[in-house]
């Protein structure tokens, strides 16, 4: 997009400046002489009738000849018009690029068109026809501005839309992918200059599309505040809220088509510190549960999500989810079963995936009478060693032994 758009400007400003240059009309005409009435000498006019000429000029709105003065020639009223919006589009492009804005973006559009309607006499996009009269650029169309007072003029830059989008994007780049970045990235930019709240929902809400993969899908963070888990979810832990900023900001893990790392970099450009807006804007929205993102790490980190895994954000003064405690402890039973070699790992991958079923009750009926941690999850490991048994799953007896003499 970048290129075409230095291409395009690049064109524009070669049009500008040959629009400075001194035009003249030239009419053309082939005869066939024979050989005896061919002439020594031959002028022009001798092959026009000059009169007919003039006549078919003036009644006819094929060619308007003028003769261009200083003060108040065609031409010299125009090239200012033109420079005008030859040093908008210029501007634009040099103060806002990778960024764009509302503002920014659909005042560039507009001098797009207009300078289109100018030297071409209609927009190079035929699409972007009712756009230019909506904008006031458009010769032809009867409610356009120019078209009504007979020379170049600006309606309001936000007359064409009434939300925050870009103007038409597809002039420029056919991969949606792009598309979409560029449309979402105009949400937040136009927040930057709010509080850091405001400017951090924005951020959450970019991380969920992204993490989605779908861009285009109206996520609702409705099902991620309340206190039930969500019904598509499966719990795999909690986390700190903080724990979880911290990874968000120190990892650039959100490469394309992705828009988080962009999202950051934006925020930081503006002044405004991305850890503070995170925080503030978890607090505002009051999230209560968020995707359960695994980080590859590799020379080029990356973020993924497998649309089903979550954990709960433990927020002050509400009490955990059972669902949470429960795949809590399942971690601390796996990572038991593995350490203490009495299930192979590789027999442990479907429970990490599927979950233990008994433990829910086990650990219902072994809290009340057990009360530190360490004796339940050891119980806890004992218990769901005869359940892999009872799913004809290897258990190492003599690594087993150890453990119950330990718990007696």
């Amino acid at each position: 997009m970048y290129s075409r758009a230095v291409t395009y400007l690049e064109h524009m400003v070669d049009m500008s400046c040959k629009f400075g240059c001194q035009l003249t009309c030239r009419l053309e005409q082939v005869r066939l002489f024979e050989h005896p009435n061919l002439r020594h000498i031959l002028h022009p006019e001798d092959a026009f009738d000059i009169a007919k000429l003039w006549d078919e000029l003036s009644g006819r709105s094929l060619l308007l000849p003028f003769q261009d003065v200083e003060s108040r020639g065609l031409f010299t009223v125009l090239r200012p018009v033109i420079d005008y919006h030859v040093k908008r589009l210029s501007e634009a492009y040099k103060t806002r690029r990778g960024r764009g804005g509302f503002d920014y973006a659909w005042r560039a559009f507009q001098s797009e068109l207009a300078l289109e309607e100018i030297l071409y006499g209609h927009p190079l996009s035929l699409a972007d026809g009712q756009l230019s009269q909506i904008l006031g650029v458009s010769a032809s169309r009867s409610k356009s501005l120019t078209r009504h007072r007979g020379f170049p003029g600006l309606s309001p830059h936000n007359s064409a839309t009434a939300e925050v989008s870009p103007p038409p994007l597809l002039n420029w780049t056919v991969d949606q992918r792009n598309v979409s970045r560029v449309t979402r990235t105009f949400r937040l930019v136009d927040d930057l200059g709010a509080a850091p709240s405001v400017v951090g929902t924005q951020l959450w809400r970019l991380l969920l599309e992204d993490l989605y993969q779908e861009p285009d899908l109206d996520i609702s963070l409705e099902e991620w505040k309340q206190d039930e888990q969500p019904a598509f979810s499966k719990v795999v832990g909690a986390t700190q809220p903080d724990k979880l900023i911290e990874l968000l900001v120190s990892k650039k893990a959100f490469p394309f088509p992705m828009l988080f790392n962009k999202a950051k970099e934006l925020v930081e450009s503006s002044g405004a510190s991305v850890s503070e807006c995170l925080t503030l804007g978890l607090e505002e929205l009051q999230l209560r549960w968020f995707p359960h993102i695994r980080v590859w790490q590799t020379r080029h980190p990356r973020a993924s999500w497998d649309k089903k895994s979550i954990v709960e954000l433990f927020i002050k003064g509400k009490a955990v989810h059972v669902s949470t405690r429960v795949a809590v402890v399942q971690g601390q039973v796996l990572q038991e079963l593995e350490r203490r070699g009495i299930v192979y790992h590789s027999k442990l991958e479907r429970y990490r995936d599927q979950g233990m079923p008994w433990l829910h009750k086990c650990m219902v009926r072994v809290s009340a009478a057990l009360k530190p941690t360490a004796d339940i999850v050891n119980v806890l490991t004992f218990l769901s060693s005869i359940a892999l048994l009872e799913n004809n799953d290897f258990v190492n007896f003599k690594a087993l032994e150890d453990l119950l003499k330990l718990m007696k």
